[in-house]
C-alpha cells in the first residue's frame, strides 16, 4: 500500500533538499511525499515527489485566483480551513484535494454538512503530525480533541484523512511505524492508519508517473 507524507517543505522553506529528504523518506518507510516549493512532479531514490501547493484559507476570492493562476501546474492543492462558511465554500471549489489545519479552527467549522461535501467532493482533511508532536500543554490537548472529532466524522462521512509530517528538516519526519502509533491516540486502528497513509493517493485523480531527476 501507498504511503504518503503528505506535506514536507524543502530547501529554500526547509534547511533540506530534496534529494537528503528523499533519503530519509525512503528509509522512513514511504514511497512518496507531497513537497512544497517545486518546480514539477520528480522522482529521487525511488521516492515520487507531488508537486504541492498550499492557500492560506484567508477569502474564497482569494482560493479562487490561486486555483486559477496555478493552472493545473500542482497535484495536489491544500487550502487551510477557516470558518464554517468559508470550509463549507472551499469543499465544493473544483480543483481543492486537500483541507488542512481543521486542528486550529473552532469545532463548528468542520461540521456534518462540510463532512458531507468533502465525501461528496472527493476532498480529504489533513492530521497535521506537528500538532501533536510540537504543542505541548492545553494547546495540545484542543489539537488531539479536535482530530478526534474528525477522524469520528470521517468514519461516519466517508471522507478520506491524509496524514502529514509539515517537516521543514528530515528531523520533523516520523516512520510509518511512529505515525501509526501517533494515529492511534485520535482514534485510528492500524488498518485504518494505513488507509491515512494512503489518502493522497484517493484524492488525487492524475496518474503518477514521474520524472526521474539526475543529480
Amino acid at each position: 500500500m501507498f504511503s504518503t507524507d503528505a506535506t514536507i517543505h524543502p530547501y529554500p522553506a526547509g534547511d533540506t533538499s530534496l534529494r537528503r529528504f528523499a533519503v530519509e523518506l525512503r528509509s522512513l518507510g514511504y514511497d512518496s511525499a507531497v513537497a512544497t516549493g517545486i518546480g514539477e512532479r520528480c522522482e529521487y531514490e525511488g521516492i515520487a515527489f507531488l508537486k504541492g501547493t498550499i492557500i492560506p484559507g484567508a477569502a474564497m476570492k482569494e482560493v479562487m485566483r490561486a486555483i486559477r493562476e496555478d493552472r493545473g501546474s500542482s497535484d495536489v492543492i491544500m487550502v487551510c480551513a477557516g470558518d464554517l462558511g468559508f470550509n463549507r465554500a472551499v469543499l465544493t471549489y473544483p480543483g481543492v484535494h486537500i483541507l488542512k489545519g481543521v486542528h486550529a479552527v473552532h469545532r463548528s467549522a468542520f461540521d456534518h454538512v462540510a463532512a458531507r461535501s468533502a465525501a461528496d467532493r472527493g476532498v480529504a482533511v489533513d492530521i497535521d503530525l506537528s500538532v501533536m508532536t510540537c504543542l505541548k500543554g492545553v494547546r495540545r490537548q484542543r489539537a488531539v480533541e479536535r482530530l478526534t472529532d474528525v477522524v469520528r466524522l470521517s468514519r461516519k462521512y466517508g471522507f478520506a484523512l491524509t496524514v502529514s509530517s509539515s517537516a521543514y528538516s528530515v528531523l520533523g519526519l516520523r516512520s510509518t511505524r511512529a505515525v501509526g502509533h501517533l494515529l492511534t491516540l485520535i482514534g485510528l486502528d492500524a488498518s485504518e492508519a494505513a488507509a491515512v497513509l494512503g489518502g493522497v493517493r484517493a484524492v488525487v485523480d492524475k496518474p503518477l508517473p514521474v520524472e526521474v531527476l539526475e543529480w
